[in-house]
């Protein structure tokens, strides 16, 4: 379960970045133009890290992946690229990657 989005003095700490904010049908929305247009591959990563974020943006939202966030980067064996997800994003890019 992911954490809730909560203010904090003055301002919103925990899953409080867009990927959080879109609903499931808007995140499949975008996953599948992603991959459509070639900017999210439809293939199994080679790797996968999980790790607190290191500021790089999720290629599903766009949004940044800050530093008290899970991230998880994915690497590919065609091209040595990693792509990383916020953890909504991710599950909603493996669902909608194994649908025709």
């Amino acid at each position: 379960m992911l954490p809730a989005c909560v203010s904090l003095l003055g301002g919103w700490h925990g899953a409080c970045s867009v990927s959080y904010e879109m609903d499931d049908a808007e995140r499949s929305r975008v996953a599948r133009e992603k991959m459509d247009r070639g900017e999210l591959p439809r293939v199994e990563p080679k790797h996968i890290w999980v790790q607190t974020g290191t500021w790089e943006p999720c290629a599903l939202c766009d949004v940044v992946i800050g530093g008290s966030e899970t991230g998880y980067e994915l690497q590919f064996t065609l091209r040595l690229v990693s792509f990383w997800f916020h953890p909504a994003c991710y599950t909603t890019w493996r669902t909608e990657r194994s649908r025709p």
